[in-house]
């Protein structure tokens, strides 16, 4: 049966929202706030002040980016401003090519009091600076990220700031929260040229629905956070920074009767580890230590007590699957180093299997409602402040999401009926009424869309959250869900992840190009020397084709290459090949085998190395190749930002590449551990494979990220595979390496090393200049023995039939992206250190190198001085270009003719435009009718504006000018 409610006032003139069984409709509308109008290098747009209360007009310059508020007497006169819309959300690169970001048709959500509306984007329109230089695939780019924004679940409002709470609106007089500002790479040039404030207009992503039973108004809006934003497999757990993945800040605010105010706030949030899911069996790694976990789980538990105050976590996942187990016990343990966090546990799978849901409301009952009613909630009465919010529940769930979703709204509407409800005298509703269906609903359309946004899918639990009822349909309807998200998982999140990184400004191919943001970058530049200081470093390297050998224990000597790290340096990078045996079983699953050889590595590794010196970063692995990470305890926070890749060379993934990428302070060190095949030009061809592929590859839990020549740092380390050349015979090989061991006079004995290197197939490749990979790497001198094959446990070198060459497979390569112009010289000056180990456990020796690199140290503070100092000096001459402008408006009056030359390209554009109708009109989806009460709608809403008690940005507009500028405006 459906149900209508009236959610607008009788004389709004606008829809009204139908509520049914199956969906909430909203009206579809064209506010028509903002007018553009085109010249061949200009944009302009201009504001309806009733709907927006922005008073000055813009001016784009299409080649330099630059934007100048005009009055509207500077705006030429002649200009026709022939196109409508919703809003300006700001600039979007894409693939070098700038767009203005527009929103066409909206929905409207009435905000409590309906004085006015929130929008949900329901239609975007990209429009190009220069539509002729967009090619086919940035095109395709571009009509995918429109229809990502037009789906639903983006929401903007001109009278209400929606990504801050009404708690830290009113108390902590925030008016932005950029951690839910999902525009906030589009508004940068906005926000770095200083334009009105007016102008940014705040887009979220989440939900928000809204829902009348006078004298009650009630408004549900989800925040996600922008800052780990992403699909579910490539955003999991934790970044540097203490942000997690799927982070929803869940609002529940209440108008009543003519001046009461409340709001509730609950959180989610994935666990705040460093962890990850790869393969088609979705298996759980924790790829750092728990070392490097315990700062960033201590940064999440700081910014939640700082915006929200105490916490109670709920844990909902369960232990008789192993993957939860892991993360459980890891969040367990965690939470157990750290204080004044209240850490509850619920199994909600076991708990409510057969449809027990009622069991959650007894967990609630017993564990929660003491703490929500110590927590409060926020309220007030007219202008007056009664009580805020002190603490918050966290709840999570393996993705934050089904049981999540079920949960918070067993929470959310225990909140209302244990405490708001009760506040408020004389009301009362029961679990029968239609608003309490109404409430329901409402929280199961939540949990959709936060997991459309997330997996792609609505929530397996939908149909049980919005009715209270699973049945056979839900239960189908769930299973459904699940096999599109395994889709979804391996066919479609990397190309959403990447809309994503295009839309936050993450993505190296998409990063702004105007004209003035180069002229900035390169005054910073110059002023670099102000802000920054560089610091020598030293990293120690060991490459080691190990041969499946394992210490035999966790105190295993290792000190004959250990020795050579006698400066202590900061970084210990251990790369190992053919750690376990390249069998099927090993091949196709990570087994527990494998796992305690790993284990025996590390402590055997940290006990040499000196566990009170050293910790481990983290581990890294395909198959058998293994890379190390360890770094002294003095950096520790100053180690950031660790991305892993692998690439496989061979299809049982024996051969291949670990790489690792991370920074240290404000430079970036990548790490290739490659196990190559061998045969010459194969080996080359290895190479270019795993430095074309290394973070540009689309699979399961992986997207599209800077390129390996993006890092500062590269060390190119491992079995190399590069043997010496067939003109050079075994036992002349032999011959030579004896004459080498006898010669007594160092002189004597390079001069020997060097006649022998002279058929090294990687000296061959380096010198011909016809492998460019090469050419950016240099290397140590080389002075030690070739380090295979030998026979294990000896010194000898291969005697069996086979009679295999030695050769020097076991390389350490170093490149220095910031000092390319000292890469003529194939020996590097960098290395301190490089030979070979006389370790005998395997048929290769080991290699060490201890290289020193000069890192990066940035003072953000004296940056963003100097940074705001030439945004003040651009806005000054901005001034006087107005002023010129103005000037030369006076003149045209007198002299029409010469206001006509000004602008007598403009028809010719008209007529350029004209001619790519057909190629701009694939750029557009098809413009929705207009609401015939447009009009009525304007009038009513510029009238309620003028009763707006909630909020009017310009009473806090030097608070939140302040806090925009400390936007990180530029990554140098």
């Amino acid at each position: 049966m459906q149900k209508i409610i009236n959610i607008f006032s009788k004389n709004s003139g606008l829809q009204s929202q139908k509520f049914t069984q199956e969906k909430l409709e909203q009206p579809i509308t064209s506010i028509k706030a903002i007018e553009l109008a085109e010249t061949p290098d200009y944009f302009y747009l201009k504001a309806e002040y009733s709907l927006t209360n922005i008073t000055q007009s813009l001016q784009i310059h299409k080649q330099s980016g630059k934007i100048q508020q005009l009055n509207p007497q500077q705006i030429p006169s002649n200009i026709p401003f022939n196109q409508q819309y919703s809003a300006f959300l700001g600039i979007i690169n894409i693939y070098g090519q700038n767009f203005l970001v527009l929103v066409k048709n909206v929905n409207l959500i009435p905000f409590l009091n309906e004085n006015f509306s929130i929008l949900e984007i329901n239609q975007c329109e990209f429009r190009a600076f220069f539509p002729l230089q967009v090619s086919i695939n940035i095109l395709k780019q571009q009509q995918s990220i429109e229809n990502t924004l037009s789906k639903g679940g983006y929401y903007f409002c001109y009278k209400f700031p929606l990504t801050v709470s009404q708690q830290k609106f009113y108390i902590d007089k925030m008016n932005t929260d950029n951690d839910y500002l999902w525009n906030l790479n589009l508004l940068k040039p906005l926000i770095q040229q200083k334009i009105a404030i007016e102008w940014h207009i705040q887009l979220i992503q989440g939900y928000v629905s809204s829902v009348k039973g006078y004298p009650l108004y009630y408004l549900l809006i989800s925040r996600r956070q922008m800052r780990r934003g992403g699909t579910r497999y490539n955003h999991r757990g934790v970044n540097s920074d203490g942000y997690v993945a799927n982070f929803v800040e869940s609002e529940q605010i209440l108008s009543y009767g003519a001046d009461i105010l409340i709001s509730h706030v609950q959180i989610r949030g994935s666990v705040p580890v460093f962890w990850s899911q790869q393969g088609l069996q979705a298996k759980l790694y924790l790829n750092q230590s728990q070392q490097m976990s315990h700062n960033s789980f201590n940064m999440h538990f700081d910014y939640i007590k700082k915006h929200y105050g105490d916490v109670t976590c709920v844990n909902l996942m369960t232990y008789s699957i192993p993957n939860e187990q892991l993360l459980s016990k890891e969040y367990v343990y965690h939470v157990n180093n750290i204080e004044n966090i209240e850490y509850l546990e619920f199994d909600l799978k076991l708990e409510c299997k057969g449809d027990k849901f009622d069991k959650i409301d007894l967990f609630l009952n017993k564990k929660i409602i003491s703490n929500l009613k110590n927590f409060s909630f926020f309220s007030k009465k007219g202008n007056q402040i009664l009580q805020k919010q002190k603490g918050i529940v966290r709840s999570n769930c393996l993705d934050c999401l089904d049981r999540t979703n079920f949960f918070q709204q067993k929470l959310g509407l225990q909140t209302l009926f244990q405490l708001i409800f009760p506040y408020l005298q004389g009301f009362q509703i029961t679990t029968n009424d239609v608003l309490f269906k109404q409430l329901q609903y409402g929280w199961g359309e939540n949990g959709d869309l936060i997991s459309k946004h997330y997996a792609g899918t609505k929530a397996t639990t939908s149909k049980v959250a919005k009715t209270g009822k699973q049945g056979l349909v839900g239960y189908i309807k769930g299973k459904c869900s699940s096999a599109k998200r395994f889709v979804n998982a391996n066919l479609k999140d990397s190309k959403k992840q990447e809309i994503y990184c295009i839309i936050l400004g993450e993505n190296y191919e998409s990063q702004a190009n105007l004209q003035y943001e180069y002229e900035i970058l390169e005054q910073i530049k110059n002023r670099q020397n102000e802000f920054l200081e560089e610091k020598n470093l030293n990293v120690f390297i060991c490459t080691w084709n190990v041969n499946c050998f394992e210490p035999y224990h966790t105190k295993f000597d290792f000190q004959k290459i250990f020795c050579k790290n006698n400066q202590k340096s900061e970084l210990v990078i251990f790369c190992m090949q053919e750690l376990v045996e390249a069998n099927a079983k090993n091949i196709m699953v990570s087994t527990i085998e494998k796992s305690n050889t790993i284990t025996n590595w590390i402590e055997s590794l940290l006990y040499n190395l000196g566990p009170q010196d050293y910790f481990l970063v983290g581990q890294y692995s395909m198959v058998g190749i293994q890379t190390l990470i360890f770094a002294q305890k003095n950096i520790k926070n100053n180690l950031s930002d660790i991305e892993f890749d692998y690439v496989k060379c061979s299809f049982t993934k024996t051969k291949g590449s670990v790489i690792v990428r991370f920074r240290l302070f404000d430079t970036s060190l990548c790490i290739l551990n490659c196990h190559l095949q061998h045969g010459g030009e194969k080996t080359i061809q290895n190479l270019v494979n795993i430095h074309d592929q290394a973070f540009q590859q689309e699979r399961m839990s992986t997207y599209k990220k800077q390129p390996v020549w993006k890092s500062d740092k590269i060390f190119l380390v491992g079995d190399l595979n590069f043997r010496l050349n067939n003109e050079i015979k075994y036992e002349d090989v032999l011959q030579e390496i004896s004459t080498i061991n006898q010669c007594q006079n160092k002189k004597q004995q390079k001069l020997l090393y060097d006649k022998l290197l002279q058929y090294d197939q990687l000296n061959f490749f380096k010198n011909s200049n016809q492998f460019q990979i090469l050419q950016k790497y240099k290397e140590g001198q080389i002075l030690f023995l070739p380090t295979y094959k030998l026979n294990v446990n000896t010194d000898v070198y291969d005697i069996s039939k086979k009679q295999s060459v030695p050769c020097w497979c076991d390389r350490i390569l170093y490149c220095d992206m910031e000092n390319e112009q000292n890469n003529n010289s194939y020996i590097s000056e960098d290395f301190k250190l490089y030979e070979s180990v006389n370790v005998n456990h395997s048929d290769h020796k080991p290699v060490v190198a201890l290289i020193q690199v000069k890192v990066k140290i940035i003072d953000e503070e004296k940056r963003e001085k100097i940074l705001n100092q030439i945004i003040q000096i651009q806005e000054i001459n901005q001034i006087d270009e107005i002023n010129n402008i103005g000037n030369m408006e006076t003149q045209n009056d007198n002299n029409p003719k010469k206001d006509f030359n000004m602008f007598e390209n403009f028809n010719v554009q008209q007529q350029q435009d004209e001619n790519i109708k057909y190629f701009y009109n694939l750029q557009q989806n098809v413009e929705f009718q207009n609401n015939q009460n447009q009009q009525q709608n304007s009038q009513d809403q510029q009238q309620n504006n003028n009763q707006v008690d909630l909020l009017d940005f310009s009473n806090n507009q030097q608070i939140q000018n302040q806090q925009i500028q400390n936007v990180d405006l530029l990554d140098l």
